[in-house]
């Protein structure tokens, strides 16, 4: 973990209507050829957007998600993927140039389902059709629209999830050892200082947190001593607040588990990161409005500025002026080379 100062990785996709840049060709010194100006710029290739790419595709292949990943050369699912509601509608932002109005957010959601509003950012989280994309831009006050990807959470270079042990070990109060204490020197500072995280609150923001059931669902890790809430058998009985779920590989909780057992005492917050940068930047002013004393998260975005400050750091350093400590994943996930290749057993990640 570290604390995010700027972006930490490459810049996003454009928005929809960007012009392509026509370049004159220059002759001597200083002299514009109008004959070779127009030849060149009509040589010069058109600049499409994400946006307009799907746009165009969709008239090729239709709507499917599959077709249309195929067909733009892009992954089908994981992290730098589209994102799809269940009713095959795409995550976008649409930027407006003002906060968007009452009718405009109508006009909005007469073609598409608005998931929420940013007022810091004049902006609407969406989920649209891609044939939908264009009447959306056309639409009044319409700055540009964003197809957002999805983020890298941990666990994709993580290690699997483990079965749980059956019975809970009555010296941990665990069914699962906390693989944090030993580099950590977590149980060391609980002995010697005689503290267990009480009175601390810990939010935590990841992809999901109760979007699975196997091989434990978030009940069944509270009696196994994993989390706290009603039933722990350590008697650290407050439930873990969910101000907001999404579907995901539940790495939010698995963050929640490596946090109870570090400070078993402490009160901890979840908030998905959602879909963009702006709904990520939204939970970061959630979990401290709702009382974080520290926010963790372990997502990256892959349109997120790399020399200089974005949106999220923006929110971080909002946060961070309430008092708020907030550390974040700088991508050093210990993955290793391959076998066979030749970067084989060796550090590749950070």
């Amino acid at each position: 973990m570290g604390a995010r100062m700027i972006g930490r990785r490459w810049a996003g996709w454009s928005m929809l209507a960007i012009a392509a840049v026509a370049v004159p060709a220059v002759v001597g010194v200083g002299v514009v050829a109008p004959a070779a100006a127009e030849e060149d710029a009509a040589s010069v290739p058109q600049t499409l957007t994400l946006a307009e790419q799907i746009v165009r595709e969709a008239r090729e292949v239709g709507s499917d998600p599959q077709l249309l990943a195929a067909g733009l050369g892009m992954p089908a699912s994981g992290p730098g993927s589209m994102q799809w509601d269940e009713e095959g509608r795409l995550a976008i932002t649409v930027q407006y140039d003002a906060v968007p109005t009452a009718a405009q957010r109508d006009a909005l959601a007469a073609v598409a389902r608005i998931e929420r509003t940013f007022a810091f950012a004049a902006s609407i989280a969406a989920y649209a059709a891609p044939e939908a994309l264009e009447a959306i831009a056309a639409q009044s006050g319409v700055r540009g629209i964003t197809v957002d990807l999805r983020p890298l959470a941990g666990s994709v270079l993580g290690q699997g999830p483990r079965p749980a042990a059956p019975e809970v070990d009555p010296d941990s109060c665990r069914a699962i050892p906390s693989e944090s204490d030993a580099p950590l020197s977590a149980d060391l500072a609980r002995s010697l200082f005689e503290v267990d995280g009480s009175g601390v609150t810990v939010g935590i923001i990841s992809d999901s947190y109760g979007a699975r059931d196997e091989p434990t669902s978030p009940e069944d890790d509270v009696l196994l001593g994993m989390l706290p809430g009603a039933g722990n058998p350590c008697g650290y009985e407050e439930d873990v607040e969910v101000l907001g779920d999404a579907e995901g590989s539940d790495e939010g909780r698995a963050m929640a588990q490596l946090v109870h057992g570090i400070a078993p005492g402490a009160r901890l917050m979840f908030a998905a990161a959602g879909t963009s940068e702006l709904t990520m930047a939204q939970a970061i002013l959630d979990l401290a409005d709702a009382g974080a004393d520290i926010i963790v998260d372990d997502i990256s975005f892959y349109g997120e500025p790399v020399f200089q400050p974005g949106t999220l750091s923006w929110a971080i350093d909002r946060v961070q002026q309430q008092g708020v400590h907030y550390l974040t994943s700088v991508g050093n996930a210990t993955a290793v080379g391959a076998e066979g290749t030749a970067s084989e057993g060796l550090p590749i990640s950070g």
